[in-house]
C-alpha cells in the first residue's frame, strides 16, 4: 500500500468538511480539539523551537512528528499508541493516524 503524507492530510480534511456539513459530528469537546494544532501551546512546552525561530506548524510537520511531539494538550502520542496498539506501525505517526482514521473510528485517546 502506497500512501502519501499529503493524501492523509486530503482525506483528513475532506472528512472534516463532511463531517460539519453533514450536522453528524457526535464527538467529545476533548476529541475535537486533540486534532487541532496550537502553535502558541506548542511553543511554550518546546521552547528550542521557539528559539530556533521556526514557525510551529512547519516544524511539527516537517520535525515534531517524527520527533513524537505531541501537537496540543488534549493529544499525547504515547497515550494513543498504548490505547491503540494495533497502530503502533503506522507510518505517519500517532497524530496524523489519529487525524485521518482514529477520530472517525471514535478510538480512545488514552
Amino acid at each position: 500500500m502506497d500512501v502519501s503524507f499529503t493524501g492523509l492530510l486530503d482525506e483528513a480534511d475532506q472528512f472534516a468538511e463532511d463531517a460539519v456539513m453533514s450536522g453528524q459530528n457526535t464527538h467529545t469537546a476533548e476529541a475535537e480539539a486533540a486534532v487541532a494544532f496550537d502553535g502558541a501551546w506548542y511553543l511554550a512546552i518546546y521552547p528550542d523551537v521557539k528559539e530556533a525561530g521556526i514557525e510551529p506548524v512547519a516544524h511539527f510537520l516537517e520535525h515534531g512528528l517524527q520527533e513524537g511531539r505531541n501537537p496540543n494538550p488534549y493529544f499525547d502520542g504515547r497515550a494513543y499508541v498504548h490505547a491503540n496498539p494495533d497502530i503502533a506501525a503506522f507510518p505517519f505517526g500517532p497524530f496524523m493516524h489519529y487525524v485521518c482514521f482514529g477520530f472517525r473510528e471514535k478510538r480512545p485517546l488514552r
